[in-house]
Parts: structure tokens; sequence; C-alpha cells
């Protein structure tokens, strides 16, 4: 009877481990998804900010953080971002 008391304990005290992986897990999965994020919408910002937004999605893609369907999302979104870049805003008239 000592042995299932033990077992009951360690199996508790197992379940609230899991628990608190998966609050830890998803805690950084969170944190992850904003960074990404964040650096997404750097890359329809000024082109310096794109630029280095785009080399750091090339650095995680290049180590295997990223995978390539998501690297080409953002690749897909940096081209966008570049060719509608808006240098010549000042070309538009104002008709009154």
């Amino acid at each position: 009877m000592v042995t299932i008391t033990k077992k009951e304990l360690e199996i508790e005290e197992l379940k609230e481990e899991d628990h608190s992986l998966k609050n830890t897990l998803e805690f950084w999965k969170d944190k992850f998804l904003q960074v990404m994020s964040l650096i997404k919408d750097k890359l329809f910002g000024k082109e310096k900010e794109r630029e280095r937004s785009f080399d750091v999605f090339k650095d995680l893609y290049k180590k295997g953080i990223i995978k390539e369907d998501t690297f080409n999302e953002l690749k897909d979104k940096y081209n966008f971002s570049k060719e509608h870049d808006s240098k010549e805003k000042d070309d538009f008239e104002i008709e009154l």
C-alpha cells in the first residue's frame, strides 16, 4: 500500500511538471511570435530598417529557426515593400 502512495505522489509531481513545462513553452511561443510580428512590421518600414529586418530573417532561416515556407512568405513581403517603396511621395499633385 505504501508503494501505491509513492507512485501516486510521483504521478502527481509529473503532472505538475508537465503543466509547468506546457505553460513555459506557451509563454516562449507567444514571445517568439511577437518578435516575428515586430520584425515583419519592420519589413514595411524605411529602407535601412527593412534591410536589417530581412537580414535577421535570412539568419533565422539559415540556422533552421524558421521554415522555408515562412521565409518565402517574408521574402515576398520584403520584395513587395521594396518594389512599392514610397520614395516618390513628393511627386503627387493635390488638386483643389
